[in-house]
């Protein structure tokens, strides 16, 4: 979603809250009924600039998602394990 630049609202738990969603920089978080309804208030209110700006943010952050990152940091987490000394 957030590489064909939908403003993301997710739930406030887990990979979204811990590594995916920047809080306002690169997408927003609720964790509910309340919470989801003043968010999507805001997302609606916000300007094309601000809009655009936190799409861009998300764009640049998925990048740490793609598939050659994701690879050399699941071997950098293995070759701690493996070769301790």
């Amino acid at each position: 979603m957030m590489a064909a630049g939908l403003i993301v609202l997710a739930h406030k738990s887990g990979g979204s809250k811990m590594d995916i969603i920047e809080e306002g920089q690169t997408g927003f978080l609720a964790n509910d009924i309340d919470s989801y309804a003043t968010m999507m208030e805001q997302i609606f209110a916000m300007t094309d600039d601000d809009r655009h700006q936190i799409q861009e943010q998300a764009r640049d952050r998925i990048d740490r998602f793609n598939r050659l990152n994701f690879e050399r940091l699941f071997l950098k987490s293995f070759d701690q394990i493996l070769f301790v000394k």
